[in-house]
């Protein structure tokens, strides 16, 4: 599953309380329709007309978020609201043109990559507390807030798909790669569990987005906010 396809679910999901009941959070769809705009203005960078599928987006933007209230986290009161109120006829049409398109671009996560990640998980844990006394102030918080990210990405798997782990785990995978250049050369060791695990993801699959990695001077700002 990637971002389009996760936003037609929610759409098919008719009302904010049937979205809120399957599982669908305004995080989660916060991210997907992102990642679709962002689908949509790489492909007019290439040099594609995307006019009517920008005017589609504007749409799908306003209607995925209308539920809520705005940018909170709280659905509004009104849980009744139609989660495709401002769409347009041809709309979600374009949206699955969309999905279609993204499908060879989008990463798939199989059953054994996602127990290597939640494995990652927790060696990153571990190696993060021998040496959180060697990294800047706060990274350590953001790493732990990062892997927790990953595991609740992994738990709701079956809803968001690839689209939402995909986006924890380039977080996670740049923040450590930061740590470890971070970390003393005599601890450095305490990373090996860890680069090794990378390296075994990195058999069945590269993770490359620029959009969602960060650099030293991106996160350094972001801990403690």
């Amino acid at each position: 599953m990637n971002a389009a396809d996760y936003l037609l679910g929610y759409f098919k999901s008719n009302s904010a309380t049937s979205a809120e009941a399957i599982g669908y959070r305004f995080a989660d769809i916060v991210a997907a329709v992102q990642e679709v705009a962002d689908f949509v203005d790489s492909l007019k960078e290439q040099g594609e007309d995307m006019d009517l599928y920008e005017d589609c987006m504007s749409r799908i933007k306003r209607s995925a978020l209308k539920p809520f209230g705005g940018y909170t986290l709280n659905w509004s009161a009104d849980f009744g609201v139609d989660t495709r109120g401002e769409l347009e006829s041809g709309d979600l049409l374009g949206l699955k043109t969309l999905s279609t398109r993204m499908k060879d671009s989008s990463l798939q996560f199989t059953e054994s990559q996602r127990k290597t990640i939640d494995d990652l998980v927790g060696q990153a844990r571990k190696a993060l507390g021998e040496v959180s006394e060697d990294l800047p102030v706060g990274l350590a918080l953001y790493i732990n807030r990062l892997m927790r990210e990953t595991e609740i990405a992994l738990d709701e798997y079956s809803i968001t798909g690839d689209f939402a782990l995909e986006i924890a785990f380039a977080r996670l995978r740049e923040s450590l790669n930061i740590a470890i250049e971070e970390t003393s050369e005599e601890k450095k060791g305490r990373w090996e569990n860890v680069r090794q695990t990378f390296h075994d993801l990195a058999i069945g699959f590269i993770v490359e987005a620029p959009s969602l990695a960060m650099t030293a001077a991106q996160i350094f700002p972001q801990i403690g906010s």
